[in-house]
């Protein structure tokens, strides 16, 4: 894929295509779809505050939590060692801090 080589021009382009209202031509849709596979986080931080694209949002939102339940479950379906067990409780911490931090923010 073109936009993984150049990642500063693709997000460029995934930001101007975040700030239309739609878009228009089957080209541009195919571009503005692949660009959401690839940078669904970027995705939904450029169209946090829009109104657009509430289809696509559920889709980035889909996408990347079926690729954390994939990729737990590949995980868990494999021998685990040791070190993977501080890994994974490192990553758990984590990830528990920063859902503690983001609804800090939001109900102060």
């Amino acid at each position: 894929m073109s936009f993984i080589r150049d990642k500063e021009k693709s997000l460029q382009q995934l930001r101007r295509f975040c700030t239309q209202s739609k878009i228009v031509g089957w080209c541009s849709n195919m571009w503005f779809g692949g660009l959401v596979q690839s940078y669904p986080l970027h995705f939904l931080f450029y169209t946090q505050y829009s109104t657009y694209f509430k289809g696509s949002k559920e889709a980035a939102k889909k996408f990347l939590q079926d690729k954390f339940h994939y990729r737990l479950e590949h995980l868990l379906q494999l021998p685990i060692e040791e070190t993977d067990i501080n890994t994974i409780e490192e990553m758990l911490e984590k990830l528990d801090t920063l859902v503690n931090e983001k609804k800090k923010k939001r109900y102060n």
